[in-house]
């Protein structure tokens, strides 16, 4: 924003006592007739802003604010402020040639808003009292109780004469604002409303002045909170970016001990401030006037307090002189009617466009956030349709949980990956933890220390004698048929420890000997060395006995992540519909309700499974069963043939290829092999327990996830699928009208909306309408 000054000056010359210039910003824009009595008034001097597209705007600005759009959005505008007796009512009324009380701070007690503008020649002079509301809600700062009758008072005259407008004053504050001076309960010193008076005629300016009650630090007569509430009163109007603020002061006082630029140079940018000093001609003597003008031209070579501490837009001085007194001081020093009050014009056009966007943007979330309030619904009809649009959003947002979690916000709604991740979770641990013993590995070595024969070549010569092999595991000691080894001649062979049965049978692990407590304790009602079946039915279900709390466990987890997740599904259709707090609670209920139903009939298919399990014979029609049996019995063969390996290696490498010590060989190899009966015993429960043990693992892994997870998950009647039209539909007509019946709160929100769009819709007509006008004025001009 530029610095801007209207001031008159005489003309130095012949011409001198005929006419003044209207200087702006140093620049001469027009001579006017001037007699030497005072300025004239029947000739109106033109204004650069004085033109169709700026009174477009202009008229714009002040309808908006007549319609009470400033509730809503910051509508530019002239803010006075200052002091208390600095001299503010004395200036407003030079301003704006309306006879104000002066002295007697009657209109301080509340805001006055002067628009001027010019109507056509020819036109009556018209002059319209009223009161409005404020731009926002100023109840807060002096807890005031609410007051409808100030909306009932106008007043219409062609001219406002000084008793006229002192008798409107008396009235306003004693009939329609309930002011009541004093210190006493109960008194009320200042009003929050605001007197509007449109002035209007042939020979009036476009302008808009905002003049609130003056700031003062010491409550003498007021009650101290009243005191608080005008300082925040005064704060609120300088803290509005689209407020053009001139600060008054009175130049007779230090400047130091003036709050209100303190006030100022905190809350007000220094674009959008100017200071305007009062009362110079009664200045002590003339070092101080000049000290004072001195700040007003040049606040950058003042002091702190003298260049109002923070900096401003501009610096006025205002007094009354003489005409010769006039052509001593520059244009910068000028008299009262030079206060440029079309300045606020200058910023129209550029914060117009910004403003009409606001008002777009704010109508538009208004009309959406009104529209997921719903219909009004006095009707069951109503709620029912207002209830099934709510679920339909929470049953869509449920649908993407489960199918499409990406498109969802937030990580707690993705149902689908949470369950997944817990599925993953629950089939490795399982796996891993699920048995009660761990399983035996069948050993399966490679030949040789580096996996391949032996080469024994150079340990042996064409003499050498063959000689049987030595067995050193096995039940049977080996037969004498083989020649004795010369001792020069014996092959260095890998011997094992010698190790018996009963050894053997004594290093067991702990399935192992399971296994054998229940063989011995099933075995002593059949005959002896036969296996009796029923002791698979027994070491099974103690096998998989941690599988019921597992997989509990993970229902468990699966069911907390999807209840949250309902309940924030619930909360973000919300926050699109509004919904008021016995509809949010009873939705809330009827989920947990399905949680709780839908969670016992899954606990009841896992517990009903695990009792199948215990209950019902071990069978599997499943080919890998006997498939993967057939494999372990077979290494168990080839094992005992590798642990004999050397031997062998040894034997055929000593070329004794005799009948008799084959058979010798090949008997060895089957003792070694079947051990004793009872071995064979154990090592056939062993291997049939652990094929059908994980045969069993991988049903109830897939059943779990299946059957129980995802049935908790994506059941219709479940926490995310239970609510649905249909369920809506099924209620009566009481329950129906406990979730969607309007709240107190409801209400009180769509009419707030309801107001909020009404002042928006008018305001948008407006700056649309201004707009458009203004656009065509350029392109006239253009064409021109």
């Amino acid at each position: 924003m530029s610095s801007i000054s209207l001031s008159r000056r005489p003309v130095v010359g012949p011409e001198r006592s005929l006419f003044e210039e209207l200087t702006y910003d140093g620049k001469v824009v027009k001579r006017e007739p001037k007699d030497e009595e005072g300025p004239s008034h029947d000739h109106v001097a033109e204004n650069p802003f004085d033109n169709k597209s700026s009174r477009t705007l202009f008229d714009a600005i002040d309808q908006l604010q007549t319609c009470g759009a400033g509730q809503d959005i910051d509508i530019p505008q002239l803010v006075i402020v200052g002091g208390q007796s600095t001299g503010k009512s004395s200036l407003l009324q030079s301003l704006v040639e309306i006879p104000f009380p002066t002295g007697q701070g009657c209109c301080t007690r509340f805001a006055t808003r002067i628009v001027s503008r010019r109507t056509p020649p020819g036109s009556p002079n018209l002059c319209i009292v009223k009161i409005v509301k404020p731009d926002f809600d100023l109840n807060e700062f002096f807890n005031y109780g609410a007051n409808d009758t100030y909306k009932s008072f106008e007043e219409r005259c062609e001219t406002l004469s000084a008793q006229r407008f002192s008798d409107i004053v008396e009235k306003v504050q004693k009939d329609y604002m309930g002011i009541d001076r004093g210190k006493h309960r109960g008194a009320k010193n200042f009003a929050t409303e605001v007197l509007r008076v449109e002035l209007s005629g042939p020979n009036r300016s476009h302008f808009s002045i905002l003049d609130i009650p003056g700031f003062f630090s010491t409550a003498a007569d007021v009650h101290p909170e009243e005191m608080a509430g005008v300082k925040r009163m005064v704060t609120e109007y300088m803290k509005k970016p689209q407020n053009l603020v001139i600060c008054v002061a009175d130049a007779t006082n230090d400047v130091a001990n003036q709050g209100i630029f303190d006030l100022a140079g905190e809350h007000v940018e220094k674009s959008r401030l100017i200071g305007v000093f009062t009362k110079c001609d009664r200045a002590k003597d003339s070092s101080q006037a000049r000290e004072v003008v001195r700040t007003a031209t040049k606040p950058d070579v003042a002091d702190d307090y003298t260049s109002m501490k923070h900096g401003c837009l501009g610096g006025i001085t205002v007094q009354s002189r003489s005409l010769d007194e006039r052509s001593e001081e520059p244009a910068r020093i000028c008299d009262v009617e030079e206060i440029p009050c079309t300045i606020p014009q200058l910023e129209n056009s550029k914060e117009f466009p910004i403003l009409q966007s606001k008002v777009q943007d704010l109508l538009q979330k208004n009309l959406q956030a009104r529209k997921a309030l719903g219909a009004p619904r006095p009707s069951h009809q109503d709620r029912v349709q207002y209830l099934n649009d709510v679920v339909h959003r929470f049953h869509s947002a449920a649908k993407l949980a489960l199918e499409q979690p990406g498109h969802l916000p937030s990580q707690g709604m993705r149902v689908r990956n949470l369950v997944a991740m817990r599925n993953r979770k629950f089939d490795s641990y399982l796996r891993l933890n699920g048995h009660q013993f761990e399983f035996e590995d069948i050993f399966n070595p490679v030949l040789g220390d580096a996996g391949q024969p032996e080469d024994n070549s150079e340990e042996e010569t064409a003499s050498s004698q063959h000689e049987p092999p030595q067995f050193t595991f096995g039940v049977l000691p080996p037969t004498p048929s083989a020649s004795p080894t010369p001792k020069s001649k014996a092959k260095k062979v890998k011997e094992r420890p010698p190790q018996t049965v009963a050894q053997a049978r004594k290093e067991v692990s702990p399935i192992r000997q399971k296994i054998r407590e229940e063989i011995d304790v099933f075995q002593n009602a059949g005959l002896p060395g036969l296996l009796n079946t029923d002791v698979f039915p027994k070491l099974y279900n103690e096998q998989n006995r941690k599988w019921s709390k597992i997989a509990l466990d993970h229902l468990r987890g699966v069911a907390q992540d999807t209840i949250a997740a309902a309940m924030e599904i619930l909360k973000y259709v919300d926050e699109q519909c509004h919904l008021s707090s016995d509809a949010m609670e009873g939705l809330k209920s009827i989920v947990m309700d399905f949680y709780r139903t839908e969670f016992k009939e899954a606990r009841k298919r896992l517990e009903d499974y695990m009792e199948q399990e215990k209950s019902f014979p071990l069978q599997t029609t499943n080919p890998r069963f006997q498939q993967s049996l057939e494999e372990r019995r077979i290494k168990r063969y080839q094992d005992a043939f590798r642990r004999n390996i050397d031997d062998l290696r040894d034997w055929l490498h000593r070329g004794q290829h005799t009948a008799s010590t084959i058979i010798d060989k090949v008997d060895l190899v089957l003792v070694d092999l079947h051990f004793d009966a009872a071995t064979r015993m154990e090592n056939e429960v062993h291997d049939v327990l652990q094929v059908y043990y994980e045969l069993a693992l991988e049903t109830f892994i897939e059943f779990t996830t299946k059957r129980v997870i995802e049935d908790f998950v994506s059941n219709q009647k479940g926490p995310l699928r239970g609510l649905s039209t249909d369920y809506i539909l099924g209620l009566s007509e009481a329950e129906v009208e406990k979730l969607a019946r309007e709240d107190e709160a409801t209400l009180l929100k769509r009419d707030g909306y309801n107001q909020q769009i009404a002042r928006l819709e008018r305001a948008h007509a407006i700056a649309e309408n201004a707009w458009r006008q203004t656009t065509s004025c350029e392109g006239e001009l253009l064409t021109a």
